[in-house]
């Protein structure tokens, strides 16, 4: 019973702030494994000021770039947003705003409006996820800057001050 009184709650806030949308920033820290090359990716999603759901992780593929380590950290967000966008639709029945913050400008270009070019053509189909959500209209992008990008906090080190401040801007608390 406890359970279903904290489902009601939950229920109770998402509506009561639903016009405050839910914003997810991915982000990579590239080829930082010796052993397999492998990114990390990591994001964060947040309903209205709130972290609902993170991931920090490996990326599954070798990246060339740090472009295609972020392109990939943005797909890998989208997708890891479908379960929190599926249970708002279900359960609350109403529309909300997502965006994709991306601080890598040649992943926001390439997710924005891609190209296929010398430099971009080895992508795999699959990690276009992104770039099919941005037109389909169900994922808005935005230009977020690398010292003020919350995912931050799950893959690279940091300075104290700079944690503490990304801590607060996740809305978490020490």
């Amino acid at each position: 019973m406890q359970h279903i009184g904290a489902a009601k709650r939950l229920l109770r806030y998402l509506v009561g702030t639903k016009e405050l949308g839910i914003v997810y920033n991915p982000c990579t820290y590239i080829s930082n494994d010796p052993d397999s090359r492998k990114s990390l990716t990591d994001f964060a999603i947040r309903v209205a000021s709130g972290a609902v759901s993170w991931a920090s992780r490996r990326q599954i593929i070798v990246v060339q770039s740090t472009a295609e380590a972020e392109y990939v950290a943005a797909c890998e967000a989208c997708m890891g947003s479908e379960p929190t966008q599926i249970f708002i639709a279900i359960f609350i029945d109403i529309d909300i705003n997502f965006s994709l913050g991306i601080d890598n400008q040649a992943a926001f270009v390439m997710a924005s409006n891609p190209t296929y070019s010398r430099r971009t053509r080895h992508i795999e189909l699959r990690w276009h996820y992104v770039w099919e959500q941005v037109v389909k209209k169900t994922v808005n992008l935005w230009k977020v800057n690398t010292d003020v990008n919350w995912a931050n906090i799950l893959t690279k080190p940091m300075a104290g001050c700079r944690h503490e401040a990304l801590i607060k801007a996740l809305d978490m608390h020490m």
